[in-house]
């Protein structure tokens, strides 16, 4: 679970693996400023999800959540 600002070692890995364009940053600012921050996952995360979907070479994926 993500709890505030992260860290200086997650920004590092988030720069060199995960970069966000423009539009996904400003998504990112307004839940931020909504204090809604919590409900989307990071770039980072995307990645590893991303890469374990390439993996398992799936087809067809489901998400859950509340």
């Amino acid at each position: 679970m993500r709890v505030g600002e992260p860290s200086v070692r997650q920004k590092y890995i988030e720069g060199l693996y995960a970069q966000e364009d423009e539009c996904l940053r400003g998504i990112r600012e307004r839940l931020v400023s909504a204090d809604r921050w919590g409900i989307n996952i990071s770039a980072n995360e995307g990645k590893i999800i991303q890469f374990l979907i390439s993996l398992a070479k799936a087809k067809k994926i489901v998400e859950v959540g509340t």
